[in-house]
């Protein structure tokens, strides 16, 4: 029938639509790196490398994993951290309430931060000390 032609669509319709549903789908990921002063000298480097993987696994869920890399230093960590926004503010919020208690680590500073990250450089926790 003639009344009855249905509208074609453009190719960027059908690419925008397609772009919806993507990003509905995909899960949108940051990464931030740290740098934490620890407290005095600390001679035991694998308790500052087990704090912060401690920290990793409480903050993540059973969705989603926290990924990234720890590098100990005698006086100073570096830590790169990769997950959802969510996560890292809960890693965040603990590593700011942990500086007042019996923690490695005495202050930290965000060094960057990348939203919306396309894909992870790190597939699981790294460290090194």
């Amino acid at each position: 029938e003639e009344g009855t032609d249905v509208p074609r669509q453009s190719l960027l319709d059908v690419v925008l639509e397609h772009k919806q549903k993507q990003s509905s789908q995909a899960r949108l990921e940051d990464r931030i790196t740290l740098l934490a002063k620890t407290k005095d000298m600390q001679e035991d480097d694998e308790e500052i490398r087990d704090y912060f993987l401690d920290l990793f696994d409480l903050a993540a869920t059973e969705d989603e994993t926290c990924t990234g890399l720890v590098l100990v230093y005698p006086t100073a960590c570096v830590v790169v951290l990769e997950a959802e926004q969510s996560i890292l503010w809960d890693v965040l919020r603990r590593l700011h309430s942990s500086e007042l208690d019996n923690s490695p680590v005495n202050e930290f500073a965000i060094l960057s931060s990348s939203e919306e990250i396309s894909k992870r450089v790190f597939n699981m926790p790294y460290s090194t000390v």
